[in-house]
């Protein structure tokens, strides 16, 4: 047994009450709720090797297992983010290896058989180890530790409605070079919502997970970083992901958020150009800014995933 988190008190809220006058208890969160665990943790969270909180280490796992139903020459990428409608948005990287509609109907049928507990596991222990803590969050078991964390809660009720609403699903660019990254797509739909729901100082700052399969590209970075500083400070919302890996790819396409805020783009202009000298933005066929690097300028090989958490969870 486990106690109940914040989200299965408020179902059982009526009866709460009820309880709360004929026992006379002095508040209603004083009533004890106890319920039966379906997942445990069969191995110990290690050591913490990096900042990412809980919420945003799931939406990495959801962009994993939903990458198991891309064809190897497809997206390198899929990000995935609870967005303002309360849905789960995910998008892939545009261009020539875009996500296609078969793809997408594949990865939303993927993610409901995640939840469905009669769907038997995948037999492989990386996948395995994502869907059991998936299906223990799906439970509530997974909240413990971090009962009252809503932003969890969100993760949990998003990934019951995915939502590609858009995020370039068959955007090949014209079949020009460019490749819009997925969680610029996505970022670029939320700052959409922080400038048309500005949030005033006594609210503090909203933080926006952005996940996914892999670490941003270096440019995806610097990206999110002047997202912060010049946009999202003026509207009290910050954008957080899992790291990056340092990696510029050619043919990067700037997102519209990002090149029509001068301060922004020059930042990260100036970022690209001091790590590739020569670097320099062409207008593709479309009218976005498309990163040219240089013949000679290769990126040092870098590991592109997530780190990959210690703790293990199973079914009881």
């Amino acid at each position: 047994m486990r106690p109940a988190h914040g989200g299965e008190r408020l179902l059982l809220k009526p009866k709460l009450e009820a309880e709360y006058a004929a026992k006379h208890y002095t508040d209603v969160g004083q009533v004890p709720v106890f319920k039966a665990r379906a997942y445990r943790r069969k191995k110990g969270p290690g050591p913490a090797s990096t900042g990412r909180s809980p919420e945003l280490r799931m939406l990495d796992r959801l962009g994993r297992l939903g990458m198991s139903q891309i064809r190897p020459e497809g997206t390198p990428h899929l990000a995935t983010s609870v967005m303002p409608n309360g849905r789960l948005g995910i998008a892939g990287n545009t261009g020539r290896s875009h996500v296609t509609g078969a793809e997408r109907d594949n990865v939303n049928q993927e993610l409901a058989d995640v939840q469905d507990e009669s769907v038997e596991p995948y037999g492989q222990r990386r996948m395995d180890k994502d869907l059991h803590k998936v299906r223990a969050m799906q439970a509530g078991d997974y909240f413990e530790g971090a009962y009252n964390r809503p932003q969890l809660g969100a993760v949990a009720k998003a990934l019951k409605n995915p939502d590609w609403s858009g995020s370039g699903v068959g955007d090949n660019n014209g079949g020009q070079p460019g490749s819009q990254h997925g969680e610029m797509t996505l970022l670029g739909q939320h700052i959409a919502d922080w400038k048309a729901n500005p949030r005033q100082r006594e609210q503090g700052m909203k933080t926006v997970d952005m996940g996914g399969v892999k670490l941003a590209c270096a440019a995806c970075q610097w990206a999110f970083e002047a997202a912060n500083q010049f946009i999202g400070s003026k509207y009290g919302y910050r954008v957080a992901a899992s790291g990056g890996h340092g990696m510029l790819f050619r043919n990067w396409i700037m997102p519209k958020w990002l090149a029509e805020v001068p301060e922004a783009r020059k930042y990260v202009e100036s970022k690209i150009k001091a790590k590739a000298p020569g670097a320099r933005f062409y207008e593709g066929s479309s009218g976005a800014l498309v990163l040219y690097l240089p013949k000679d300028y290769k990126s040092a090989d870098a590991d592109q995933d997530p780190a990959e958490s210690e703790s293990e969870w199973e079914p009881i």
